[in-house]
């Protein structure tokens, strides 16, 4: 088992970072396992050793931080240990591990390193980000709307041209909180969001709203 803490990787964004810091995050050592140690309990678990599930343990494993009234807990042999949920995807299987859990419920990876969402209040699962990186990015800059006091929102369809009307609106893409599977579009004033299941518009006040979801075309 290791014995020293580890730090987060130097690659996570600064927006990223600051929620973690807020949000007390801490590496848990008792919740953390080095190669072997989990290699030997993936097998015990009859749980396929993905090479994502060892990236993910190297750079978030035992990764605890508040979250709402629960904790987020990461990595694959805390979850796995504590409970070994394996599940499919649907309509179209695809083999999934859980590796985390927050405040909505439990999240799993597949084995390309997609991070997908499960809704337990919902009974739902979704795939949010092609990395945990990503998703905790995205985590991090879902919080920053309230952090720039960007209060009024709108839910548009899918269909809504998001990039097409953050490029209208001046909107840069946030890089380190976007990636094929969802797109962040952000200043100060305004944020775009496109997700797998809709596009979320984002302004501090509702004159501004109105003229961001026009340019999306959904107005």
């Amino acid at each position: 088992m290791p014995t020293s803490a580890p730090k987060l990787p130097k690659t996570l964004g600064e927006v990223a970072v600051a929620h973690l810091s807020v949000r007390s995050a801490r590496f848990d050592l008792t919740a953390r396992a080095d190669e072997p140690t989990l290699r030997a309990t993936l097998a015990k678990l009859k749980i396929d050793p993905w090479p994502v599930l060892f990236e993910i343990e190297r750079d978030f494993g035992g990764l605890r931080f508040a979250e709402a009234s629960e904790d987020w807990l990461l990595g694959p042999y805390a979850i796995t240990k504590k409970a070994p949920k394996l599940r499919n995807t649907r309509p179209r299987p695809v083999p999934l591990v859980c590796v985390g859990v927050n405040d909505t419920g439990p999240l799993f990876v597949d084995a390309s390193g997609q991070i997908w969402d499960a809704d337990s209040a919902a009974g739902s699962l979704h795939l949010r980000a092609d990395s945990m990186q990503r998703r905790l990015e995205r985590e991090a800059y879902g919080d920053h709307i309230r952090v720039l006091g960007q209060h009024r929102y709108e839910i548009l369809s899918i269909t809504a041209s998001a990039a097409a009307g953050a490029k209208k609106l001046g909107l840069p893409l946030i890089i380190k909180a976007s990636d094929a599977i969802e797109r962040v579009w952000q200043s100060a004033d305004l944020t775009v969001w496109r997700s797998t299941d809709d596009v979320r518009v984002f302004a501090k006040t509702d004159a501004a709203l109105k003229k961001a979801v026009a340019a999306l075309g959904a107005g």
